[in-house]
């Protein structure tokens, strides 16, 4: 057997989320409404390497929702070995899946194809994770976004007070207990690991993705990316840490109340609401050795700060 490590973007408009969903049915003529797992699956079957999709046992790094986005998300899968004992090549591989991508029309491609030891996986081996959360904010009386935009950011309307965003950030660095942000806390079971270390989130001005010159609905529009960077997230974590800077950068919350999600965990304030999925991009999955591991730094090195790799 060989294992494969996979590199992949996606728009997530269409796709029924990442992982395949129950009951889920593949319809050749609409492969854009199937789960991204579900057309890799159909993909490998052409291999003839397994009798039923679900045997490829593919094993996502980030299981991105519905409607979210991905630059760069990894996966993992174990291929037999040919006729002549030898392992298939990654480029005949990507090939083979990306030609099946393009066929069936959908905004999914391909970027990286590697051979991996046996030890690998894709989920558990990584590092960290960035995200990035786009959102536009807009006049109150704008009716019409730019085409271009559409699911692909969040729009909000005036008003929106940047400082008391970027103050609102710095309160979730470090490590914490997250309960608050996560999902239907109260149905999980007992004992599950809410205590989190956030690496970065902050908020930063942002850009659009056309043009502003060849389309005059881009008129007054102030773009801003929040960038999260973290080990691993709960389920809607990020999206709810968005939604809460959001509150309290729009007057709905203040940062008493973004502390009292802390110090009061599993509970949540209705001021704040959900941000959408589509405003969400997974932009890097890394696995480097993390900094504790990695040899002793030169002596003329220590004791300098060294900002953290988005590659």
């Amino acid at each position: 057997m060989q294992r494969y490590l996979i590199k992949f973007a996606y728009s997530g408009i269409r796709f029924r989320g990442l992982q395949k969903q129950p009951g889920e049915i593949f319809n050749e003529e609409f492969p854009c409404r199937a789960s991204i797992q579900t057309i890799f699956e159909k993909a490998l079957l052409r291999l003839r390497q397994y009798e039923k999709a679900s045997e490829a046992n593919i094993q996502f790094s980030s299981r991105t929702d519905r409607g979210v986005h991905s630059f760069c998300n990894v996966a993992h899968f174990d291929l037999t070995l040919q006729k002549d004992g030898s392992a298939l090549s990654p480029h005949r591989l990507m090939k083979i899946l990306n030609t099946y991508c393009e066929k069936s029309d959908i905004s999914l491609s391909v970027s990286n194809v590697e051979a991996v030891p046996s030890t690998f996986h894709s989920r558990y081996s990584s590092f960290y994770r960035h995200y990035l959360y786009r959102i536009a904010v807009t006049d109150k009386d704008v009716k019409a976004y730019p085409i271009v935009e559409w699911k692909k950011c969040y729009f909000i309307p005036k008003p929106f007070c940047l400082d008391k965003a970027v103050k609102a950030c710095q309160l979730f660095e470090g490590t914490k207990d997250f309960a608050s942000f996560c999902h239907h806390f109260k149905q999980q079971p007992s004992g599950y690991p809410t205590i989190r270390t956030l690496d970065h989130f902050y908020i930063k001005p942002g850009r659009p993705l056309f043009d502003p010159v060849y389309d005059p609905l881009y008129s007054n529009i102030e773009f801003y990316d929040f960038h999260v960077k973290a080990r691993s997230f709960m389920y809607k974590q990020v999206r709810r840490m968005v939604s809460v800077v959001l509150a309290l950068a729009q007057g709905r919350m203040d940062l008493d109340q973004v502390r009292q999600l802390f110090e009061q965990p599993g509970e949540w304030n209705p001021r704040a609401i959900t941000a959408p999925p589509y405003g969400l991009y997974l932009l890097n999955v890394d696995y480097k050795i993390p900094q504790d591991e990695q040899p002793q730094r030169p002596v003329e090195n220590q004791g300098k700060e060294f900002a953290p790799s988005d590659n």
